[in-house]
C-alpha cells in the first residue's frame, strides 16, 4: 500500500492522461509493471483545482518507446526459494516516425502475503501482463500514440496451521483467493504549438476489479465470519 504526506489516494497518468483508480485500498497487486516505465515525474502539493483536494500524490508515467530501440530484445529472469520466479520480456524497434514497444511477464511464487503465523500455507500467488505501447510522428509537432495493458493477479489469502479464534484471519481461511484485473488502452493525439503550449486530445478505456473469491464450505475447518468485503467493476471512456 503507497502512502504519500499520509493518505494513500493518489493518480495515476499514462503520457500524462489520468488513469482513474476506483479499488482505492482493495489493490494488492502493481497497477504497472517498473520494467515498462521509461520515466516517472512525482508531484506531491500544489495541485490545479481539477486534480481535487484529496489527492495526496500524482504520478506522471512516459513507458518505454521503440525509439530508443533498433531492432532490440530484453530478457529478464529470476528465480528464488518458496518457487519464486519473476519473467520478462520485451522487443522493440523504429523506422523514421513510427516505433513499438512491446512486453510481456508472468510471476508465481508461494509466499505471496504475510502470513498470520509462522507457517506458509495456502500463500501461492501467481500473475501475468502484457503492455503495449506504439507512436507515430506524422510531423514534428504531432505525436499519435496507442498505450495498452492486460492485467490479471491472484492472490492466495494465508491459512494458519489451526484455527485460532484471537488472531484475525486464523478462522479457517481454506481455499479464499484474492482476483484482480487492470486493463487499460489510451489513444492520444498530442500537438506541440511552442515549448511552453501543448494540447492533447485522448480516448480512454479502463477495466478495474478487485474481489474475493469464498472456498466452497466443505472445504472449510471451521465457520467463519466474513466482516467486510468488497467487489467492484468500472468501465469509464472519457475524451
Amino acid at each position: 500500500m503507497l502512502h504519500i504526506r499520509g493518505g494513500h489516494q493518489t493518480n495515476w497518468l499514462i503520457n500524462g492522461v489520468e488513469i482513474p483508480n476506483t479499488n482505492i485500498a482493495e489493490n494488492l497487486g502493481p497497477i504497472l509493471n517498473p520494467q515498462d516505465v521509461e520515466t516517472l515525474g512525482i508531484e506531491r502539493g500544489g495541485y490545479l483545482a481539477d486534480e481535487g483536494d484529496r489527492t495526496y500524490g500524482i504520478f506522471n508515467v512516459i513507458p518505454k518507446s521503440g525509439f530508443s530501440r533498433d531492432n532490440q530484445a530484453e530478457i529478464d529472469a529470476t528465480a528464488g526459494n518458496f518457487g519464486q520466479t519473476q519473467d520478462y520480456l520485451s522487443v522493440g524497434s523504429h523506422t523514421g516516425d513510427f516505433a513499438y514497444y512491446a512486453s510481456v511477464e508472468g510471476n508465481r511464487s508461494d509466499l505471496g502475503l504475510q502470513t498470520p503465523d509462522s507457517q506458509v500455507i495456502h500463500d501461492q500467488t501467481h500473475g501475468y501482463g502484457l503492455f503495449t505501447n506504439l507512436q507515430y510522428n506524422p510531423s514534428a509537432q504531432d505525436t499519435v500514440s496507442l498505450v495498452a495493458q492486460l492485467r490479471q493477479d491472484v492472490y492466495q489469502i494465508p491459512n494458519c496451521s489451526a484455527p485460532l479464534p484471537d488472531v484475525p484471519g486464523c478462522l479457517g481461511q481454506f481455499g479464499d483467493e484474492q482476483g484482480e484485473a487492470d486493463n487499460f488502452a489510451v489513444f492520444s493525439w498530442a500537438h506541440t504549438f511552442t515549448n511552453e503550449a501543448v494540447v492533447t486530445s485522448s480516448l480512454l478505456y479502463h477495466f478495474e476489479r478487485a474481489g474475493m473469491t469464498e472456498a466452497p464450505a466443505t472445504t472449510r475447518s471451521s465457520p467463519r465470519i466474513i466482516t467486510a468485503r468488497s467487489t467492484r467493476a468500472s468501465t469509464r471512456t472519457c475524451g
